[in-house]
């Protein structure tokens, strides 16, 4: 009888602490993707070139290092990027 309590104990424990653990793990990974893309506008200011080739320059950093990330979400976050290091 105790091993079935501690076991559903350890389940509800489980449960709760599963979701804390995906949220650090979620804020990692916006905090990696945040790093990558001002690299990447970093990178195309030292390369050079028309606004457009930096642009196409620091999105395909971006998706090389992000496959899945959206071209409306890589605009956006390539664009905060740009504001926030000027």
């Amino acid at each position: 009888m105790a091993c079935a309590i501690a076991g559903g104990t350890l389940l509800m424990l489980l449960a709760l602490l599963a979701p804390l653990a995906w949220e650090r793990v979620r804020a990692e990974r916006l905090k990696n993707l945040w790093k990558i893309a001002c690299i990447a506008v970093q990178a195309a200011e030292q390369r050079g070139g028309s606004g457009a080739q930096k642009r196409a320059y620091a999105q395909a950093l971006l998706r090389d290092r992000y496959p899945r990330l959206g071209a409306r979400a890589a605009e956006a976050l390539l664009e905060a990027a740009v504001r926030e290091l000027a």
